[in-house]
Formats: C-alpha cells, structure tokens, sequence
C-alpha cells in the first residue's frame, strides 16, 4: 500500500462507517468525520463515491450507499463487536427518520422490533411498512428480525392487490353478463391433472377485453382470497424458452402473496438461478425444464395457505407473435407444473384474433369473443355517460354497439350536437372518420381543427412541432412561438383524443384505442397526404438526439413502406427495439416484419392463417432462421421449417438450403444437415457459402468427411477468422470436435481454443503421449471441476471419477443432443433418459430416483461423464438417425480423450492407440474383479435398458449374433482383444465391457 493510500485509510473508514450508518446523507457531512491534518479530502471523496449512488432518485445533493458496500461495512463492524459503538457515534452528528430506522433495526428497537413489525403487519399504514422494508434491507441479516422482511414485503403486495381489486369492483362496469358468467363457471373447474386449458377471451383492439378479464378476476378474488399469477405478455423479459426464469417469476409472484408460509422460497428461487448458471454452448441448457426442487417448494408453499391458485395471461398475441409454437410451450409448461404438485389451477387468457389457433386444443371451450355490446349493455353506458334519453335510440343505432363510437357520438350529443345524430341515416353503421369530424366541428378555433387531421397522423404534439411541421403542412401562415404554445395549451383540454407522454412530458400522444380506430381510415382515404405527413414527421424527429425521438423518425419513416415505390431504410437494432409492440401494430406488413426480425421475433412470413405459408417465397426463410438460431428457439425452428418444405421442392445448392442446413446441423438434426450436404455436393455450385454457412459446413466435413475438410478449409480459410467464427457459434463442436483435431495437426494453423481455455485437441496429446508441458490436462480437469460446481449431487459421485471420466464431461455434443430433445415432440428419448439416470444411480453412489430432483436428466448423465455411453446406447435401442451421427462422434471423442486416438494418425511420442481405452478398460477389470462377474456384467446392461439386463442381452444376441460369435472364438487372446474387436464392429461402448466379460462368465 502506498504511502498516500495509508494517509488517507483510515479517513475513508470513518466517512464509510457515517455513510453505512446512514440513510440518505450529505457528502460534506460524511467528510466531516474524514478530516484530519494529512488526509487528502478529494481523493477519500472520490473513495467514498465510488461506494455510494450520488443521484438517488428523490433525494437532493445527497448519496446514498450502496446495499453491497453497506452490507459489507456493518457486517466488518458486527465482527469487530464494534456495532453498537459506532451506532452511538453515528447519533452524535444528527439523524432523520431512515437513520433511525436503520439503527432501530440494527438494535431490535420500536417501531423495528419483532412485535412492533408484527403489529404493523397486522393494521399499520402503508408508509410504515414501505419504511420498515427499506431498513430491513439495508441491515440484511444483522437485524434481529430480518426473517420478517419477506412477510413485509407479502403484506405491501396483497394490500396493493386488494385495493386494485377494491377499485376495480367499485368502478362502474357495463354489460357483458353472460360473459362474465360463463367465465366464472368455468373458474369453478379446477384442474389437477394435465392438460391444462383455459377459458380464452378474444377480441380486437380497444372492445374492453382487458377490462372484462380483470373484472372476472376480482370477481373471483372476492371472497376467495386466490393466489393470483399474472403474465402480461408485453412485460420485457418473459421468454417460455426460458422455463427456469418463468418458473422464478411464478415463484417470486405466489413469495409475494403468501407471507410467512413464503419461508425458504427466495433461498430456492436462489439455488435454482445457481444451478442453471453455466456455459451453455459447453453444457446442456437446462433452462428449457423447470427447476424441479423450486417447483415442489412452490407446492409445498400453496398447501399451506391452502387458497386457490388462479394464472392470469393477458395480451397473449405478444406470446405468438414470438413465435408460432410459443403458446403451445406456454401450455406445456403450465402441464409441466401441475405434474409438480402446483394444482388444482385456474387459467384464464385473453388476446386479440388468434392467438390461440396453434393450440386450439387448449381452449377449453370455444374462445369468448368480446365485440360489440348488446343494446342493454350499451343503454347502460349511456345512462353512464349523461346521454339524454331521448338521444339514445339514434345513438345506439349509430354506433351499432362499438363502446369506442358509443362514447365519441356521446361526447358530441351532450355538446349540443344533438341535430347532427338526428341527421344520420338512421339504421345504417355510423363511421368513425363521421364521429372524428364530428368531435373536431365542435372545437371553435380553426386553426386547431385545421391542424388535428394531420395530428393525428403524427401522433404527437408540441408548441415546436406544431411551429415546424403541423402548421406549413396545414397551410397556417403566421403561426408564431406564442400561438403555437397557446394551440398546445388548447389540446391539452381534448382528454378524449390526447394524453401527456410519460417518456417526453412536453409533448401529447394521441390516445391508442383512438388510433387503433382512425389512423387505419385516413391511410385508406389520403394516402399521399399521410405519406407528406410521415416524412416531414421522419426529417424533424432525427433532429432531436432523444432515444425515444429517433425512435419516432423511424416510425414514420416505416409508414411510408406504405407506397409500393418506396425504399426499406437502413435501421439500426438499438432503436427498432424502442417501436412497442402498439406501434408496430400500426405499421404495414413489411416494416412490421422487418422490425420483427431485428428484434429476433418471428414475422408474419410462414404463419398458417394471416400471412400463409402458400404465398410466401421460401428465399424468405434465411432471415427468420437467423434469428431463431441466435434464440435457440429449435421447436419454433422445425415449425417454420416444415412450412417450407412443404411449400416446394428445395434446391440443395441455394442459399435457402444453406440456412436450412446450418439449422438442422446445430438443432442436432444431423442427418438431415449431411442429406443436404451431399445434395449440394452433387451439384456444380460456384456460389461461395456465408459466414454462417462455412463454420457448420466445416463441422460436418471434420466429423464425417475428413478427407474433404483440408481442401474445403484451404479454399474458406484465407477470408475467414475461424477463431472468432467458432467462439461466436452456439455450442462448441468446432471449438473442441473433431475439427479442433483436424485444425491442430495442419502446419501453421493456430488452435481454435484461446490460450488458458480448455483445449481438447492438447488435452488429447498430452494424454496419448503422456508429456503435458503446457498443462493442457490440467486445465481440462480445472474446467471439468468447475463446470458443475455447487451441484452436490455430482460432487458426491465426482469422488469416485477417473480422470478420463472426468474430462468425458466436457464432451463438446451433449448440447447438440439437449437441442434435439428439446424440439423432439416425441418424448420417448427424454423418458428413455430418465430410466438411465435413475437405473445409473444406483451403481455409482447416487441417491434412488435422481431424476426426480435434478432439473435435467441429460446434464446429469453429462456431468457423470456417461454422455456417449447415453448416445450410443440410445440409437441403438431407438434407431433415432440423429442420433446416430451426434453418437458416432460423440463416442470418437470419447474414446480420444481416454488414450484411444481416433483422429488420423496418432501424435508422435505416442504408443499405438490403446484399444480399448482407459476408461473401457477399468470398467472390465471391474466387472471380472466381481464376486459374481455374470451377475454384475448383467446389472451393467441393465442400466441402458428397462426391460432389464437379461432382455437386452438376449437382444444384442440377435442383433449382433455374427459380431458376438466372432467375439466367442477370440477369448484365448483376453477380455481386451474380445472389446477391440466389438468397438471395431460399432459396438455402443455402454454395451462393451459387459459384453465382454460375458464372453468368458456365461
């Protein structure tokens, strides 16, 4: 430590203790503490503000510390049994209410005792328990009573929930009886056992579907007291592909409602997140399971409090416009979670058109349409909105029961328009461009009536935007600076058409349901008009350097894809993600499914019942895949997939192949990838490949056609920074297969491994040659160790793991495998998985029936260093043709890393490649070392199979009847002349030691 460093210690200490002790404080006061003859003021300023938020939000020219800094420092005090010396120190120099608060927790005192904070719990005001929440925080488990911080928290929420469900019952509601009836009579169906359905309201924009779903809801509520699980598919961030993060969401809602029966459900939402913390490219992603323990806690959970649990899905369109298939995993997960104990459930959904169409399976009736109100319903909103009884017959008939007509001929019969609905044809639908100008001719100013139209259009308005664009296009002369502030002022008044924007205070938006409901009418009826509008809106919104303002340039800019002349602009990912989903609504189907794209979300392309299948160009497919391979989103994959080859025959040297081949080869689907290959090689195709074409292109050629892979990689490489290529990919079969092989043994070419990762290729050498001079093993077993670290269940059975077992774990192809499972709908490999993990327990020290509670049986098996056994023995029995392949090379992998070189020819300083290998070897020495070897070799395949070890080996008798009696008659040579010769027939290596010792103990 420097000499300064020193001088200026123990003067921070000081300001850090004030600050930790603190709520929100004054820097100079904390420096105050700091001073001292020697100390430097500016650079312990600067120390302390490194520890501390400057610019809390509502709190002036004062800091707050940060929870992890102030954490730290009160725990470094407790330690030193210096906690309540320095509480009396802090109260030395003033306090305010936080402050107290805080030490008042620290020190069990009222109103933060345990009593004191029951008692509020029971009948204290809101602010007290906000109060009480922030100091309980902030003192972490110090505080004697931090246990009740969760039940606080609980107590916020369902006062918060039972005042939304107050107001929401004392607001007027009209009509829609008997859908409100029949959605209560299906609410009194629980469901306990999958699948699950729901009742599914449907409607278009702005016809009150929200509105009778919470309704229905707080009818339930009453009386009930029901957990309440909302997902509003509009929320940032949730993603059913992520069913680990969907079920923590679940969990921290029902955490929320539940109070002190909540206990441990925050420590499992925790342990869940740690568990599913790894690499995924290295690893099999189990997010796409639920994270069973958490599941079961939630379980216990609502036992407890035995209420009603009820699954809210608002704005379900969202969740489809993800993906075709994501609202049928929606469902599926929701099966998922019933099987975990989480029943009897409710579900109800509402979305708008059909969002449900690719599950209609799951609707538990015919959908609920919500449109145009009854004539009862709409009298009673009239009678609501003061209409004059001897208006409402004309109204009704006019606005032919749309609420949104109802209250616009409303607004201008009790202005005194009476007249002007009496005029109407009577018995004819009124139009909702008629109402518009109908509400406009009530506004006197004309300069005001003159500039809506094209405001409208704009969606916005401002004194500046009203000086630089609304008035030249409304042809207003002379509009000054304080004319137009006057005009602003004015709009602010026509609450029915505008709002203040939250993200930009000065100006006002047009309301969305109004909108939804004109803007499409005056595009159809003055096209080019709109188009001057969009671009004059586009020139002056990219003016302004505001996030949202370039967000509006493009928008209009979007619009004018309206014209058929006109060019796709160039659109940067950063502000197509700021368009909501409401304003990419509005736009036409090509800015639409651009903006689609760049979010990574599926367009309207290839989506059976709006834009079909029928009519879209299959060249379309390679954007979409794109983005569905950045996700990971292999079931949304084969979906659109499907579409596509159902459409027209595809020819294998296009680009549209390429696309469809780099997916199949990365969802696992790898003997359809190698048919389109070789179709491909077939043709005389001149056309080079894209960068992401090559990579996969190159896996393939490394893993079943080597000799080809030197030629292709000569002619790809020079353009290409394979390194960046493969560390980008989604998993690592190019950084650690059989092309990090074949790149290793090529003259000048560097490893695709980055220096201090793990390096199979130099794992394999060093292992084969038995010199590892650049510790390339020990990085392996580092990697190895760490990779499932914090998962007891592995490190029980880690224990006893050779270490060629120990490096078969990093195997670069069970993500491969994981992918395949996860968009296979056929579920006979993932219980087949299921039955090994359980049977493989018993024989290497698990507990009985592990895949009950590890969260994916795969990456277990994986983590056991028992994947190409899975593989192998899996293909066989199930004959799965993509399997077949991710086997083959997944066991050449295998048998590599544990001495038996399967890659060309061996490195130098190796002895002939030791077949069979290591591992294969041990597992034969300890089956003849048995007490009983035919009884155990017997046990041993009746891990791979549930039918039993005796059935699989009377199966493999027939199978590989001429193999096996090949194998007889090399028993004088010994059990590991008798294994080589069955791995060189193909044997699945699960099967070779058992075999083998069966041969000589019958």
């Amino acid at each position: 430590m420097t000499g300064q460093n020193v001088q200026n210690r123990v003067p921070l200490r000081a300001a850090k203790r004030y600050a930790a002790l603190s709520g929100a404080f004054d820097p100079k006061e904390a420096l105050r503490r700091a001073t001292r003859l020697d100390a430097d003021i500016a650079i312990v300023a600067s120390l302390l503000a490194s520890a501390c938020d400057t610019d809390p939000h509502n709190y002036d020219d004062r800091w707050l510390m940060r929870l992890p800094e102030r954490r730290f420092e009160l725990r470094a005090l407790q330690e030193k049994n210096l906690l309540e010396k320095m509480i009396r120190w802090r109260r030395r120099f003033g306090t305010d209410q936080e402050t107290d608060d805080l030490h008042a927790a620290l020190r069990d005192q009222p109103p933060l005792c345990r009593a004191g904070i029951e008692q509020a719990i029971d009948d204290g005001p809101r602010e007290l328990l906000e109060r009480m929440v922030v100091a309980l925080d902030w003192a972490g488990d110090l505080a004697p009573s931090a246990d009740l911080l969760p039940v606080l928290r609980s107590a916020i929420a369902m006062r918060d929930q039972r005042q939304r469900f107050a107001e929401a019952d004392a607001r007027p509601f009209v009509g829609r009886q008997p859908e409100r009836e029949q959605i209560q009579r299906w609410l009194e169906r629980p469901i306990s056992v999958p699948p699950v359905r729901c009742m599914y309201i449907q409607g278009g924009p702005s016809v009150g579907k929200s509105s009778l779903l919470a309704k229905a809801v707080a009818e339930f509520h009453a009386g009930r007291q029901p957990i309440i699980l909302r997902f509003d598919f509009d929320w940032a961030g949730l993603d059913i592909q992520d069913k680990v993060g969907f079920t923590m969401e679940a969990a921290r809602q029902l955490a929320q409602q539940s109070g002190r029966a909540a206990t441990g459900l925050t420590e499992a939402r925790l342990d869940a997140a740690r568990r599913t913390d790894t690499d995924i490219k290295s690893a099999p992603s189990n997010r796409d399971n639920i994270p069973v323990d958490l599941a079961r806690r939630m379980a216990e959970v609502l036992i407890s409090i035995d209420r009603p649990l009820l699954v809210v899905l608002d704005t379900m369109e969202i969740l489809r416009a993800k993906g075709e298939t994501h609202p049928r995993r929606l469902f599926e997960w929701l099966d998922e979670m019933v099987r975990a104990g989480i029943r009897p459930l409710r579900v109800i959904a509402a979305g708008r058109g059909q969002a449900l169409d690719g599950c209609p399976d799951r609707i538990a009736e015919a959908p609920l349409p919500v449109d145009r109100l009854d004539d009862d319903a709409a009298g009673m909103l009239l009678d609501r909105l003061n209409v004059p009884r001897h208006l409402r017959q004309d109204l009704l008939r006019l606005a032919n029961g749309n609420p949104l007509k109802l209250k616009l001929a409303s607004e201008i019969v009790t202005g005194g328009e009476a007249e002007w609905a009496r005029g109407r044809r009577r018995g004819k639908e009124v139009s909702a461009t008629y109402l518009y100008r109908s509400m406009l001719s009530r506004i006197d100013d004309p300069d005001l009536r003159r500039l809506l139209n094209p405001g409208l259009v704009l969606g916005r308005f401002s004194a500046e935007l009203i000086t630089d664009v609304l008035a030249p296009l409304s042809k207003l002369r002379g509009i000054t600076k304080a004319r137009a502030q006057a005009l602003a002022n004015e709009l602010e008044g026509l609450h029915w058409l505008l709002e203040k924007d939250p993200a930009a205070p000065e100006f006002l938006k047009s309301r969305p349901e109004m909108r939804s409901l004109l803007v499409p009418l005056l595009y159809s009826a003055a096209p080019k008009a709109c188009a001057r509008i969009n671009r004059a809106a586009a020139e002056w919104f990219a003016k302004h350097d505001a996030s949202w303002a370039r967000a509006e340039a493009l928008f209009h800019r979007l619009q004018l894809l309206r014209l058929p002349s006109s060019e796709v602009p160039i659109v940067d990912w950063e502000t197509a993600v700021r368009i909501d989903p409401v304003m990419r609504d509005e736009l036409p189907p090509r800015a639409r499914d651009l903006l689609l794209n760049i979010g990574g979300e599926r367009s309207g392309l290839w989506r059976a019942g709006e834009n079909t299948y029928i009519t879209a160009k299959v060249s379309s497919i390679v954007g979409e895949l794109k983005n569905i391979l950045q996700r990971g989103d292999w079931l949304e994959g084969l979906d659109l997939v499907g579409k596509v080859t159902q459409a027209e025959a595809l020819d294998p040297a296009s680009e549209t192949a390429d696309g469809l081949r780099v997916f199949f080869w990365r969802s696992g689907h790898w003997s359809k990838a190698m048919t389109l290959l070789k179709g491909r090689d077939q043709t005389a195709v001149d056309r080079p490949l894209s960068p992401e074409a090559t990579l996969p292109t190159l896996e393939m050629r490394a893993e079943f056609q080597p000799r080809r892979f030197g030629t292709d990689l000569k002619s790809y490489h020079p353009a290409l920074n394979l390194r960046k290529l493969a560390g980008a990919a989604a998993d690592n079969v190019a950084l650690h297969g059989a092309m990090a092989f074949l790149t290793d043994q090529i003259d000048g070419m560097s490893p695709l491994a980055s220096r201090g990762d793990f390096n199979a290729a130099g794992t394999a050498v060093a292992l084969c040659t038995g010199h590892d001079e650049r510790g390339h093993l020990r990085s392996a077993l580092a990697a190895a160790h760490s990779r499932f670290r914090g998962d007891p269940l592995l490190e029980q059975a880690r224990s006893h793991m050779t270490d060629p077992a120990m490096i078969a774990a990093l195997t670069p192809y069970a993500t491969v495998a994981r992918n395949l499972l996860s968009a296979s709908s056929d579920m006979l490999l993932t219980r087949y998985t299921v039955g090994v993990l359980d049977r493989l327990a018993l024989h290497v020290n698990l507990p009985s029936g592990a895949s009950a509670i590890v969260s994916d049986p795969l990456s277990t098996l994986t983590g056991l260093g028992f994947f190409a056994e899975w593989a192998g023995a899996a293909c066989f029995l199930h004959r799965n043709p993509d399997l077949r392949l991710i086997a083959r090379a997944a066991e050449r992998w295998r048998r590599t890393m544990a001495g038996d070189w399967s890659y060309g020819p061996a490195p130098n300083g190796s002895s002939s490649p030791m077949r069979p290998d290591r591992t294969l070897r041990q597992r034969i020495d300890d089956l003849m070392a048995s007490s009983h070897p035919a009884k155990a070799s017997l046990a041993a395949l009746g891990i791979w199979s549930q039918d039993g070890g005796q059935r699989l080996h009377a199966t493999l008798r027939w199978r590989l009847c001429r193999t096996l009696k090949n194998a007889d008659a090399l028993w004088p040579e010994g059990p590991h002349a008798v294994a080589a010769h069955l791995i060189s027939r193909q044997v699945p290596a699960a099967f070779v030691p058992p075999l083998t010792v069966l041969t000589f103990h019958r």
